[in-house]
């Protein structure tokens, strides 16, 4: 994915510095990174957009109550093998739970999780 270029053949990212360097600034590259870009964001479900939609409230992001069980550990600073066991289900599980919330609430990481928790 990643070229080396003439005068930073040492990296992975073209190092934009050098003279000569024919790295992200030229537009076919510049094109090419903005296509991955667009792609990395669409993956991790990040919008690129400068007005992204709000969370949603609470009651409108339909979690299960299963789900919403689950988030009161993760709140709590649980780790999925400590929620694993206290709810008699496997660690996958509780990871697939974990990320139909993030989904759902449009949280980054269980931290903003447990801060959206918290602030409802």
């Amino acid at each position: 994915m990643w070229t080396r270029h003439r005068r930073c053949a040492s990296s992975r990212i073209c190092c934009t510095n050098s003279p000569g360097c024919r790295g992200p600034r030229s537009p076919s590259n510049a094109r090419s990174s903005t296509l991955v870009i667009t792609a990395l964001a669409r993956s991790a479900r990040v919008s690129l957009d400068a007005a992204a939609a709000p969370v949603p409230a609470y009651g409108e992001t339909g979690l299960t109550s299963r789900e919403s069980e689950v988030l009161g550990y993760v709140v709590t600073g649980r780790t999925n093998a400590e929620i694993a066991a206290e709810l008699v289900l496997s660690e996958k599980t509780i990871s697939v739970h974990i990320s139909n919330m993030l989904r759902k609430t449009g949280a980054a990481n269980r931290i903003e999780l447990a801060r959206w928790a918290r602030s409802r």
